[in-house]
């Protein structure tokens, strides 16, 4: 993909977060794999609502600017290590999506299987204590299981996805953020959750399997 097309990518996706309140306007990145010593990644204090195609920054693996006019998110070092570690994502997306935020602060934990759409992933949710953003500490814990998760649980903070395309790490922030609101909602309802028995969770893997 052109570097002209990539960028359109991260301007809609940008926007899309902003729409479906997963992000602020000035909150949360997003960055794509240009090659395997550079990423296009959004910038720092900009409204990701009004993203235009010279916004976008240019960085190569250690952070440093390569193109762009204004200085990469805050992040990029948790962006960058991802892409180091991992040569099968070429996208990773940075949110603040509410529900999944509010149930972290509350400690409640998303490792369950109660949504029959959620199952193929919900074991691999890794939740990472609390750091300060924008550090090395962070991109450190996420490190600690990114070989084995594309999603992980930033607890008080947010929510980090990976994926092979810019879709498939909005496709895992979507299913993420509707499991929250659903166990939310059964919370609201003081009901007691029911998880899927094994037998209905191997039923579904395998049929995830044949599609």
């Amino acid at each position: 993909m052109t570097l002209s097309k990539l960028k359109k990518e991260i301007i809609e996706v940008s926007r899309y977060l902003v729409i479906k309140n997963y992000i602020d306007i000035f909150d949360g990145n997003i960055s794509c794999r240009i090659n395997n010593n550079q990423i296009l990644i959004t910038p720092k204090r900009k409204n990701k609502y009004k993203l235009s195609l010279e916004d976008l920054v240019v960085i190569d693996y250690d952070g440093k600017k390569i193109q762009g006019k204004n200085e990469p998110s805050g992040e990029w070092r948790l962006h960058c290590m991802v892409y180091k570690e991992r040569q099968d994502v070429n996208s990773v997306v940075h949110t603040h999506p509410l529900f999944s935020v509010a149930l972290s602060v509350a400690g409640i934990s998303f490792n369950k299987p109660i949504l029959a759409e959620t199952v193929s992933f919900v074991e691999n949710i890794k939740e990472i204590k609390y750091v300060c953003f924008y550090t090395e500490k962070l991109a450190e814990n996420i490190k600690r299981f990114v070989k084995t998760s594309n999603i992980f649980l930033l607890k008080n903070h947010g929510l980090v996805t990976l994926g092979k395309t810019l879709d498939e790490a909005l496709f895992f922030t979507e299913k993420i953020e509707h499991l929250a609101k659903t166990i939310f909602v059964l919370k609201m309802l003081r009901k007691k959750i029911k998880r899927l028995s094994n037998k209905e969770i191997e039923e579904i893997k395998n049929l995830v399997l044949k599609t």
